[in-house]
């Protein structure tokens, strides 16, 4: 199961054309963070993306609050979370518990000034994803040197605290024992998929999060079932071009788990393949 990030998805990245590489455009922090933390709570059952989330809260001017994210995942994914202000201690214990994720807003300079920079001499207030102290921070996507690459590593709980108590309020910063968070209930275990193949289509060959090349187009006459993976986005491993110029590419893929085709990735968006969760 792959969730959004900024290292794969490239959200803050333009082609040549001044287009975003992200298909789905540019994400705010808040949503963002809230899209990854909905694929990676769900094991990829629900995966709004950022821009999504953002068109569902109906917002305009960018800057999104916490319970907006949460009314509009609430709605029109029918998935609960709990927006809260409390201590650090409270949110620490939540975190190490395993049980939830958590969508957290703070000031950005003590990032600004650590190895961990996604934006250098910055202050202003951001949100990032939390999940399990692994950070995921939607400024983190390695575009130019001296930008750290999400890669899933582990960030050290104080610099996690000292972002949460440089959060700028009203009043000025919040302070080391006020944490403004929303918290996303872990599910137990990865939903079962399968894929159900009649028509043409072609099989995709992954390396990682990306696509290495695509095979030969194939035909089942009949319908072939196989369990699978949930849906991921995921994108060439190198930039493509054609006769009409600059093409990004990326696809949504579920990648087979079982039988003869194990290991090979089929495109979810295909009028031959139809996905669905097992019960």
């Amino acid at each position: 199961m792959t969730c959004p990030n900024p290292a794969t998805a490239g959200q803050l990245k333009r082609n040549p054309d001044g287009s975003y590489v992200d298909p789905n455009g540019p994400r705010g922090c808040v949503s963002h963070s809230g899209s990854y933390n909905l694929c990676a709570a769900t094991n990829g059952a629900k995966s709004a993306t950022g821009r999504q989330i953002t068109t569902w809260t109906g917002d305009r001017s960018g800057g999104l609050e916490l319970q907006q994210v949460d009314d509009a995942l609430r709605v029109h994914e029918h998935f609960q979370i709990d927006t809260v202000v409390c201590g650090w201690s409270e949110f620490e214990d939540r975190i190490d518990s395993g049980k939830e994720y958590a969508t957290l807003i703070g000031g950005y300079g003590p990032f600004s000034d650590s190895r961990f920079a996604g934006q250098q001499n910055a202050s202003f207030n951001h949100g990032i994803s939390v999940p399990g102290w692994a950070v995921m921070d939607p400024l983190a996507d390695g575009r130019h040197a001296g930008v750290y690459r999400y890669h899933g590593e582990k960030y050290p709980k104080d610099l996690v605290h000292d972002f949460a108590a440089a959060l700028m309020t009203g009043s000025g910063r919040a302070g080391r024992n006020h944490v403004e968070a929303s918290f996303f209930p872990v599910s137990a275990k990865p939903p079962a998929w399968q894929v159900t193949i009649q028509g043409t289509f072609a099989f995709y060959y992954l390396n990682g999060n990306r696509i290495d090349h695509r095979g030969k187009a194939h035909t089942f006459a009949n319908a072939q079932v196989y369990r699978c993976t949930g849906p991921s986005l995921t994108r060439w491993a190198n930039d493509h071009h054609t006769s009409h110029g600059y093409v990004p590419r990326a696809v949504r893929l579920a990648t087979i788990t079982a039988g003869i085709y194990k290991g090979r990735s089929v495109n979810v968006d295909n009028t031959a393949v139809h996905l669905e969760r097992i019960p």
